[in-house]
């Protein structure tokens, strides 16, 4: 971490079984998009950890998940993502305080709608329905 000029988020994911579809082939085939259906994915874990020491990148704007989206070089449209039992562990170390805080996010089940990065119209949006049980605590260096 010492040798990094600018912040970065150190992350670590795994999931366990991932299923997809249905698949639409003909749509692949008439107007190049990957139209999976349904995603799931089961006990997904990620953990992310940032040193809030190490100054930003000057100009640096950070993606939200559209923009991501619109980033991925083939098109897809996917109806529905489902996260079951999930885990997200987040830990930031303050810059003012040298103190770490951490948010823990457990049993994070929720689903993901409207996922795709074409065709889109002036009403298009994600729709994100979640619940989970979450615990903030700090811990003293």
């Amino acid at each position: 971490m010492k040798t990094r000029q600018y912040q970065s988020d150190y992350f670590y994911g795994k999931t366990g079984s991932i299923e997809a579809g249905p698949f639409d082939i003909a749509g692949y085939v008439n107007d190049s998009i990957v139209s999976i259906g349904n995603l799931t994915i089961r006990d997904g874990y990620l953990s992310d950890f940032r040193d809030q020491r190490i100054p930003r990148e000057p100009g640096m704007v950070t993606k939200l998940p559209v923009g991501i989206l619109k980033d991925i070089p083939i098109h897809v449209k996917i109806d529905t993502i489902s996260v079951v039992n999930a885990r997200v562990d987040y830990e930031e170390l303050s810059d003012k305080t040298k103190v770490s805080g951490m948010v823990l996010i457990g049993r994070l089940n929720g689903t993901i709608t409207n996922v795709h990065n074409c065709n889109f119209t002036s009403g298009d949006s994600l729709h994100v329905n979640a619940m989970a049980t979450w615990k903030i605590s700090c811990i003293q260096n």
